[in-house]
C-alpha cells in the first residue's frame, strides 16, 4: 500500500531511488563477473594437486607422472609445481632412486597458478597469483632385494 501511494507521487523520488538500485544491482553482478575465474581456477587447481597427490600415494612415487600431460587432460593451466618428499633416510629406500617414496611417508604437492583479471576497461589485467597443496602418504612398500652372493 506504501508502494503505492509513492508511486503516486509526483516528486520524482521513486525514480533517483530506482536508479540508484539498478545502479547498485548492475555493479553487484560485474563484480561477481570479474571475481568468479578466481574462485573457478582456484577450485581447479586444488582438485589438481588432490589427484597428483592420490596418483603418488598409489604409485608410490613420482616416477611415472607426468604432470603436464595430467594438467594438460584436465585443462588446468598451472604455472609450475612442486612434489616435496621427506627427506629421511627411512622415508628414500634407495639414493639412486629418490623418485620412490616409502610406505607411511609423508609428502606434499603444491601447484601454482596465475589468473589474469580486467576491470572493464579500466585496466587491462591483473596478475593473480595463486596456489594449491595437497598432502599425502605413500601406500607402497619398497623393499630392496639384495643381490645373493654364494
Amino acid at each position: 500500500m506504501l508502494r503505492l501511494k509513492n508511486l503516486k507521487n509526483n516528486k520524482g523520488d521513486m525514480y533517483i531511488d530506482t536508479l540508484i538500485s539498478i545502479f547498485v544491482i548492475s555493479a553487484f553482478i560485474a563484480m561477481i563477473i570479474v571475481v568468479a575465474p578466481i574462485f573457478i581456477r582456484i577450485y581447479h587447481i586444488n582438485q589438481f594437486a588432490d589427484r597428483v597427490s592420490d596418483f603418488i600415494a598409489v604409485s608410490g612415487g613420482t616416477a611415472g607422472i607426468d604432470v603436464e600431460t595430467l594438467a594438460e587432460d584436465m585443462n588446468v593451466p598451472i604455472d609450475r609445481y612442486e612434489i616435496i618428499a621427506a627427506d629421511d633416510a627411512v622415508c628414500l629406500p634407495d639414493q639412486a632412486h629418490p623418485e620412490k617414496i616409502q610406505l607411511t611417508c609423508q609428502y606434499t604437492v603444491n601447484v601454482y597458478s596465475t589468473v589474469n583479471i580486467g576491470l572493464g576497461g579500466i585496466v587491462d589485467s591483473i596478475p593473480i597469483p595463486i596456489s594449491a597443496t595437497a598432502k599425502g602418504r605413500s601406500e607402497v612398500y619398497w623393499k630392496e632385494l639384495e643381490s645373493v652372493t654364494p
